[in-house]
């Protein structure tokens, strides 16, 4: 399994199993941070800090170039048919996966694009521990 794709239930129990002796022993677990979910998470983090009462957190990535590795082509695979999970209205529930397809605007050098709209990315297991949201957060993914 690749360590770099950390899944959102595996990050999650990270944290529900270790959190308390990692506190104890003054360390911080930082799940993903090869690429996506750290990146995005501490990305989230920053852009958060000065807002109050944020309703939604989207993270959307768009990704140009990227072979991803044999151990992510087996990770993604594998999840596929897997439960995501979601963070609304306050708590962790699990969901059925889908395929759906959204539209995320990334600005004007890149413009609306066609996204993943349910991308089982790990910051839906990180982000709701330390950026306060006062609805949902949900991942999205578009490749070019």
């Amino acid at each position: 399994m690749d360590p770099n794709a950390v899944e959102q239930v595996a990050a999650k129990r990270l944290f529900d199993n270790l959190d308390a002796s990692a506190e104890e022993a003054g360390v911080t677990i930082v799940p993903v941070m090869g690429i996506l979910g750290g990146l995005g998470d501490i990305l989230a983090d920053v852009a958060a800090r000065e807002q109050s009462g944020i309703a939604e957190l989207t993270i959307a990535y768009t990704i140009d170039g990227w072979i991803p590795t044999r151990g992510s082509q087996l990770t993604s695979t594998l999840q596929q048919p897997a439960k995501r999970l979601a963070f609304e209205k306050g708590g962790f529930v699990e969901i059925e996966p889908s395929q759906e397809i959204e539209e995320f605007d990334f600005g004007p050098e890149i413009g609306r694009q066609k996204v993943v709209g349910q991308y089982p990315g790990s910051e839906i297991a990180t982000l709701p521990r330390h950026v306060s949201t006062r609805g949902d957060c949900k991942g999205q993914l578009w490749r070019r």
